[in-house]
């Protein structure tokens, strides 16, 4: 029976590590994490010398996002993927629309990122680079 058990916990183990990569903006007093099903577009661009991971969410977390940033204006907002933070901004002001214009610290960061919250790609990917 113990063996069964072992077993079954073993073949787990992999599924149980491997959650959705969250998307969070944190603020100083709130947070907001965004899973990749809460996505209706994710792209990565080249701006000029930018770099941008383009997300756009579905209407009740845009609307939280929009509360976020009403809530954090003139403050940092650190964006986070798979738990690690990439970039610290300052909130600008209330974010209408559900879509955001995140800075990438590079075009191969931004094309991984944008894989990882289109389910594409795994935190694996984004954590060794």
């Amino acid at each position: 029976m113990r063996s069964v058990l072992f077993a079954l916990l073993i073949a787990a183990a992999p599924a149980m590590a491997q959650e959705p990569p969250a998307l969070r903006f944190v603020g100083s007093e709130s947070t907001l994490a965004v899973s990749p099903d809460e996505l209706v577009e994710v792209i990565s661009v080249q701006d000029g010398d930018r770099f941008l991971i383009i997300v756009e969410m579905v209407e009740p977390v845009g609307d939280r996002f929009a509360e976020l940033t009403e809530a954090t204006e003139g403050d940092p907002l650190t964006v986070q993927l798979c738990g690690r933070g990439f970039v610290t901004i300052t909130s600008g002001g209330r974010v209408d629309g559900g879509r955001a214009n995140i800075p990438a610290p590079s075009m191969d960061f931004a094309d991984t990122a944008a894989e990882v919250l289109r389910a594409e790609k795994t935190c694996s990917d984004i954590l060794v680079q």
